[in-house]
């Protein structure tokens, strides 16, 4: 809401309760596994970025009234879009099984997650200088074209619209033979029963 509605939402009271309540929950599963752990000098290392992510920045700028600049409002944003794809890696953890549907549905919501955030960050980057992105939806669509490596006619402008472009490219070309080894397998353990029950009944 805040990238497509920057006027009606950039500083909502709402939203910034929101984002607050997030980020104490964040920040007390981190006291929680911290104190929890055996090695906590291992801990930090190794969730320094969690705890980082963790801290509601927007709150704090708008609590103590600091002047930022558009730059580092922007990249404050982009930790935004951290943040709730770490707790969507959280996420996948509870809902996913078995081994095999744990990696092709982690590999699922990442595929989804990634295009939907760049398509957020396109928008919010593209928006103002590229006349080919006038709505969210042209984002989505140039997210969703150059995923899959087919390409669309929006061609962007910004230096980070480009580097989006490749690293999207490159990870469709990662991530989709994934989906066809998936269905590959199934495929196999599916006729492999099939012909095992033709030639034993019982």
């Amino acid at each position: 809401l805040e990238i497509l509605y920057p006027q009606q939402y950039g500083h909502s009271p709402l939203l910034l309760n929101i984002q607050f309540w997030i980020c104490i929950a964040f920040l007390i599963d981190f006291l929680l596994r911290f104190f929890l752990s055996s090695d906590k000098v291992h801990f930090l290392f190794s969730n320094f970025v969690f705890f980082i992510i963790s801290i509601p920045y927007l709150n704090i700028i708008e609590y103590y009234h600091v002047p930022i600049s558009d730059t580092l409002y922007y990249f404050l944003h982009i930790i935004l879009l951290v943040r709730g794809g770490y707790g969507l890696v959280v996420v996948v953890s509870w809902i996913t099984s078995s081994k095999l549907t744990n990696l092709f549905v982690s590999y699922l919501i990442i595929l989804v997650a990634i295009t939907y955030f760049s398509s957020l960050l396109f928008f919010s980057l593209e928006g103002k200088v590229n006349s080919s992105v006038t709505v969210y939806w042209d984002a989505l669509w140039w997210a969703c074209m150059d995923v899959t490596t087919v390409g669309s006619d929006i061609t962007p402008v910004t230096p980070i619209g480009r580097i989006l472009s490749v690293m999207l490219a490159m990870l469709g070309m990662c991530m989709f033979p994934i989906f066809t080894a998936f269905i590959t397998n199934k495929y196999q353990s599916v006729k492999s029963f099939s012909a095992k029950y033709t030639r034993d009944p019982s």
